[in-house]
């Protein structure tokens, strides 16, 4: 009986972080662009810095090794 509060204790501590790290990832997004309509840059560098910011959180999300989707993880767990 433990072992299966344990279990689903620590899938929903998991569930907790992600939701925990997405609502951190809209924030910082929430921010940065407010900060790019403060600084008042023309169109054509705003789309560019944007564009950056773009490229370089789909590569963390999903290529990067350390914290993308495609890390390797150890064998025999899952998530």
């Amino acid at each position: 009986m433990t072992s299966i509060t344990h279990k689903s204790r620590q899938q929903l501590a998991r569930v907790y972080d992600r939701i925990a790290s997405g609502m951190t990832f809209l924030i910082l997004v929430v921010i940065i662009l407010d900060w790019l309509e403060a600084i008042s840059l023309n169109s054509f560098w705003r789309e560019a810095v944007t564009a950056l910011l773009a490229v370089s959180i789909t590569y963390l999300r999903f290529f990067s090794p350390s914290m993308g989707l495609l890390r390797k993880r150890p064998p025999g767990r899952r998530s």
